[in-house]
């Protein structure tokens, strides 16, 4: 379980990182597909840069909260905030197609 732990301190980093180029830096290159899909619509491109950094922060703090409680949760919330990422750039990836 420890390797969880790192894995969701890492991730949160890595998240909080890439959601700061993007959100705030503007370097939407960051981003997969983003020239292959033509997105032109800057809203989109930082509504994921938000959506990143917020899941990078919750990621980080609870990979450090985690440390003081069991491991069930710490599966449980690790498992959780996975799909609540891929839900969350699943349906604005969904908004980016239908414009």
């Amino acid at each position: 379980m420890l390797v969880i732990k790192v894995l969701m301190i890492i991730s949160g980093i890595a998240l909080s990182c890439l959601g700061y180029i993007t959100s705030f830096k503007k370097k939407y290159n960051v981003i997969n597909r983003f020239k292959k899909e033509k997105i032109t619509d800057e809203n989109i491109l930082k509504r994921m840069g938000v959506i990143m950094l917020l899941f990078g922060g919750i990621f980080l703090i609870l990979g450090f909260i985690s440390f003081f409680l069991n491991d069930m949760f710490t599966l449980t919330v690790f498992v959780l905030c996975i799909i609540g990422i891929v839900i969350s750039l699943k349906a604005n990836g969904f908004f980016i197609r239908k414009k």
